[in-house]
């Protein structure tokens, strides 16, 4: 039985992990056998970085008492960090990296249980703009991100990132772009491997 959490920021991080767990899964980095997996079961969606930085919070959802129970033993934090700008206390990666930091202080979870962190480069949507799988399509975000000025009016990128999930949601993003290693190789040791892979 898997025991490892993934505790993300909201439903846009929740479903890209879920999708890049599926990635991972076809791939053969990881194994969780199960015949119809159910991916969100292994991610906790905290619906906003304010809750996942706040120590009260796990203890209201019940995730302490399960980490206390034995029936989470690997813990990965996830979420983006933002701009300095979006906000004073935890914006921008070095504050956003002292926060994370200070919560797992805070929550003093026992030793044998695994924690680590991810944390996107500004934010998320920024980051999946620079990951579109098809070139000349990003290239054309590209030109319309500067077009409509929305370094200017909305830095976070978020409406072109959600713009390009709704004309191709099948497509979604390139998961073996290299700015997906460092994410891919923390998720794949929260799960068994095939036999034969690292």
């Amino acid at each position: 039985m898997v025991k490892s959490r993934i505790i993300v920021e909201g439903k846009d991080d929740k479903n890209l992990i879920q999708q890049l767990l599926a990635h991972l899964v076809e791939n053969e980095a990881i194994s969780i056998a199960q015949e119809n997996i159910n991916y969100h079961q292994y991610i906790i969606s905290m619906r906003g970085k304010s809750n996942l930085l706040n120590c009260k919070i796990y203890e209201k959802q019940g995730i302490s008492q399960q980490v206390e129970q034995g029936k989470i033993d690997k813990i990965l934090f996830i979420f983006d960090c933002d701009f300095e700008e979006d906000d004073q206390k935890c914006g921008g990666f070095n504050k956003s990296k002292g926060c994370i930091e200070d919560l797992i202080e805070q929550l003093d979870y026992p030793s044998e249980v695994e924690i680590d962190f991810y944390i996107f480069d500004k934010n998320l949507d920024y980051f999946l703009m620079e990951t579109i799988n098809n070139r000349k399509c990003s290239e054309s975000f590209h030109d319309l991100t500067t077009c409509l000025r929305l370094e200017e009016t909305k830095p976070n990128r978020k409406p072109i990132a959600n713009l390009y999930r709704n004309f191709y949601p099948n497509t979604y993003f390139d998961f073996s772009h290299d700015k997906f290693s460092a994410i891919k190789e923390k998720l794949t040791k929260l799960f068994p491997h095939k036999k034969g892979n690292p």
